[in-house]
């Protein structure tokens, strides 16, 4: 009997997931509310509440199945549900990346290396890691592309849309603003508009990355589940 099939690991990680989760949403308001930053506009608050919600259930379902017994397979939780936490949480890994690259700017907010290690590293992996060993991925299909894909449409073309309207002057959304792309480094066509070019630009690209995420997630889960094999008859 491996260890994933095992009720009682599965609930202990679940619970250290949780509570690092909850530990990163917290250190994520406090760093953010000096800022004069629309908390809840900000996507790393958005998939860290959104992923404490997902894993309380998972933890729930879990000490559920305990009447059970020990061994065996954990009872899945929405597997649409979670496959989209997993991915908004690996898109932000990415995205948090890019916009330090990207920008050249130091993280937005001063003397938070401990937030950042929590909500932008230690959550994804753990999130992650349990996916990989815990989830249920037998019934993951590829219409759930559209579902998984809503949220971070909605959110890219809303971020874009308020920074339009705003002119640079809204609280941060993501992890670039519009004031990025006015200085000198950037090239001409990044800074028309006050910027917007180069907004629309890094927000397609953000939304790419969840679009290829997403096809990879629902592909490996595919294979992992077995859906692919070829059967073979001896004749």
């Amino acid at each position: 009997m491996m260890f994933w099939q095992n009720r009682i690991v599965a609930l202990v990680y679940r619970i250290l997931a949780l509570g690092c989760a909850i530990a990163a949403l917290v250190m994520l308001c406090i760093c953010y509310s000096g800022t004069g930053t629309w908390l809840f506009g900000r996507f790393d608050i958005l998939i860290t509440f959104f992923a404490i919600l997902v894993l309380l259930s998972e933890v729930i379902v879990n000490s559920i199945d305990l009447r059970k017994g020990i061994n065996g397979y954990v009872a899945p939780v929405w597997p649409g549900v979670v496959l989209a936490m997993v991915i908004y949480e690996i898109a932000d890994v990415i995205i948090f990346a890019m916009s330090r690259g990207i920008a050249h700017l130091p993280y937005l907010i001063v003397n938070s290396e401990v937030m950042t290690i929590f909500a932008h590293l230690l959550v994804p992996i753990l999130i992650l890691i349990d996916w990989i060993f815990f989830a249920e991925k037998a019934t993951i299909r590829w219409p759930h592309i559209f579902p998984i894909l809503f949220f971070p449409f909605a959110y890219c073309l809303g971020f874009f849309i308020v920074e339009m309207i705003q002119q640079s002057g809204a609280p941060t959304l993501m992890y670039i603003t519009t004031t990025t792309f006015l200085g000198t480094s950037f090239p001409d066509w990044m800074r028309l508009s006050n910027g917007m070019a180069g907004m629309g630009f890094v927000t397609g690209l953000c939304f790419i990355v969840f679009i290829v995420l997403t096809i990879f997630f629902i592909l490996i889960s595919g294979i992992a589940s077995g859906r692919y094999r070829k059967s073979y008859s001896l004749k």
